[in-house]
């Protein structure tokens, strides 16, 4: 058996996964595979690995770009409609803040909010209620 072989016949569990692909970076986000699409096609700061049709995020630089400065971990994020719960305001006034806020990060989708770094949002946010 030569190893493409055995690669397809062990499976690549998640400790030998070295690209996400659209659906899986849609699940990690909560966003639609339109989304992600355009975030692969985008790629604002991370590998992309296209063979044929084909498109793939390199995920050790898709984590790095996801994380920043942050600590690495799983991908945890806030959709505005959470932010806005979490600090008791509307869901119009969290998307109109996110838009200008440079405090944490915050992934767009063109020139629409789709979800929020939960790590460095919950550590800007504790930092506000010191």
């Amino acid at each position: 058996m030569n190893e493409i072989t055995q690669l397809s016949a062990k499976g690549l569990g998640s400790q030998n996964k070295y690209v996400y692909t659209a659906d899986e970076i849609s699940e990690m986000l909560q966003i639609s595979r339109r989304e992600a699409y355009y975030l692969l096609h985008k790629a604002p700061g991370y590998k992309i690995i296209k063979f044929g049709r084909n498109i793939r995020a390199d995920k050790a630089s898709f984590d790095d770009w996801f994380h920043g400065e942050e600590e690495s971990g799983p991908i945890l994020t806030y959709t505005p409609e959470q932010v806005a719960n979490i600090m008791i305001i509307s869901v119009k006034t969290a998307r109109s803040r996110l838009m200008t806020e440079t405090n944490f990060r915050v992934l767009k989708f063109g020139s629409q909010i789709i979800r929020v770094h939960k790590t460095s949002f919950d550590k800007w946010l504790g930092l506000m209620s010191s």
